[in-house]
């Protein structure tokens, strides 16, 4: 039998169903989700347009949405945003179902995942951390054939119970269409939310970053932006990054004259900047200390500071040339499980880093 036209309407739902004795008597909250339609999904090529139909989302209790986080120009019409929710602390069980209502479902879920990921409130941006961190309990998440129409569904009924502290990025993407829906879930810390042993407020146990901060602390790395922050979130400078490595590296004397003319002897990055320019981390006459950091900046430096070593296999990211100036220092970077990119095929070497994320990759490199 001939496949149905293929409507733009996304009418599958993804249910967020809280139905553990934890919520008994709390009441249903629905909440909306924008979708996408777009050849080349979450890639930030300007390419499709957005749905007008969005996709469902259920919760026994209190999901409130704290943020809305943007795609920049991901689509011809411009910016995708898309909902940043604060689930219960004893968490949220997500529920992929069939919803064909009014017979507008014309397409399927081809993949559905949950990736742990850090979000920026400040530049409304999420960074992947562990791409399908958690399973579902029909893992791998199928189609199946339910008619002889050729159409496909998804099992109703798959579900996880997603319960851990931390950040959850749900992405559904359907088939055909190459459309989709996303949201980020934060899950907060249902124990004592009192600071780590670094004895910083803004680092709780649960915190992907936690175990690097007091890595760092107890080996004089960084002692923080003050005597009770660490600022996880802030964007990492190039000053503060080479800091980190000119401390993690014993903070050797600088034996050669400084070469940079915008930095003088009582910044506090002095003899770090250098050290960098000593060992080749950088070069040229000004230092620019305040530039952020990229993900690819801070493989090469990273690798420049472990001796340039060779790496066995090659960067295979979509967006790393292959004759880009990092690109050794990125395959370094994955072969030592420093880093595995930004999912989907993407490294990112262009987006910026914040502290959390650079400590992190430091105590992955260099913890034994």
């Amino acid at each position: 039998m001939k496949k149905r036209m293929l409507s733009l309407a996304l009418a599958l739902a993804m249910c967020l169903s809280l139905t553990t004795p934890a919520f008994a008597g709390e009441t249903l909250q629905s909440v909306y989700l924008n979708g996408y339609d777009t050849s080349d999904g979450l890639t930030g090529v300007k390419e499709g347009n957005l749905l007008e139909t969005q996709m469902e989302l259920t919760v026994r209790g209190t999901l409130k949405q704290v943020d809305t986080g943007v795609i920049r120009d991901f689509v011809d019409m411009g910016d995708f945003t898309y909902p940043v929710f604060e689930a219960p602390a004893s968490g949220v069980i997500v529920t992929v179902w069939e919803n064909d209502w009014l017979n507008k479902c014309q397409s399927w879920i081809e993949r559905a995942t949950i990736s742990k990921v850090s979000y920026d409130m400040a530049n409304k941006n999420y960074t992947i951390l562990q791409e399908n961190a958690v399973l579902w309990n029909e893992s791998p998440l199928e189609a199946e054939d339910r008619e002889a129409e050729w159409e496909l569904y998804v099992r109703e009924g798959t579900w996880v119970n997603l319960n851990q502290p931390g950040t959850y990025l749900i992405d559904i993407r359907y088939a055909v269409i190459a459309g989709g829906c996303i949201a980020v879930v934060i899950i907060p810390d249902s124990g004592n939310t009192a600071p780590v042993e670094t004895g910083f407020t803004d680092v709780k146990s649960s915190d992907y970053f936690a175990d690097a901060v007091q890595w760092a602390v107890e080996r004089n790395i960084t002692s923080g932006t003050s005597k009770t922050t660490f600022s996880p979130n802030a964007t990492c400078s190039k000053a503060q990054i080479l800091t980190f490595l000119w401390h993690a590296n014993g903070s050797p004397k600088p034996t050669a004259a400084n070469p940079f003319t915008d930095i003088q002897t009582g910044d506090y990055f002095y003899k770090a900047a250098l050290w960098a320019a000593e060992k080749g981390l950088v070069s040229g006459s000004t230092f620019s200390a305040n530039t952020d950091c990229t993900r690819a900046m801070t493989m090469e430096y990273m690798w420049k500071a472990a001796g340039s070593p060779a790496p066995v296999g090659k960067a295979d990211f979509d967006d790393v040339p292959a004759n880009a100036d990092y690109v050794q220092a990125v395959a370094w970077a994955v072969e030592k499980n420093i880093t595995s990119g930004t999912g989907d095929g993407n490294f990112s070497p262009a987006a910026t880093c914040t502290r959390g994320q650079i400590v992190t990759f430091l105590y992955r490199a260099m913890e034994k």
